[in-house]
This record gives structure tokens, sequence and C-alpha cells, in this order.
């Protein structure tokens, strides 16, 4: 999960970025127009993403998690 300065998030999956799979670029973005952007305006870009809903910026955390294993609870 990517969280903006103004609460906006977006999500990416694993198998999206992983190279066995679909291998989309990710990029947090430290410059633009070749000029440094300071640290509280960091930016992820998706570039392949058709209307850039996961474009975040001013990124105050990028957070890495594992989904929950499910319940394998024996009935019966």
């Amino acid at each position: 999960m990517i969280l903006g300065r103004d609460g906006y998030r977006a999500v990416l999956a694993l198998a999206e970025i992983a190279p066995e799979f679909e291998a989309k670029q990710v990029i947090l973005a430290d410059h633009i127009d070749g000029k440094p952007l300071d640290a509280d305006h960091l930016r992820v870009v998706v570039p392949l993403d058709k209307r850039g809903g996961r474009s975040v910026g001013d990124v105050v955390r990028i957070e890495v998690t594992t989904p929950p294993l499910p319940n394998r609870s024996s009935k019966g």
C-alpha cells in the first residue's frame, strides 16, 4: 500500500511487479523535469496504468504486507 499525504492510497499486487508474472514497472520518483524533489514530495508512478489511478503524490508511507493465511480449522 502506498499512502499520500492527502490520504490517497494505492495498492499493487506482487504478481503485477514480479518479473516472472506481469513485470510492471513502478517508479518512486525523486526528480521531475530533471530537478530534484524534496523528501516531502516524492511520487509513485505506475507508467503502464491507463489512467494513472495509482499515481500517488507526496508519498508518506510505503507498506509491504502479506495477506493473512486462510483459517484451516477442520470441521466434522
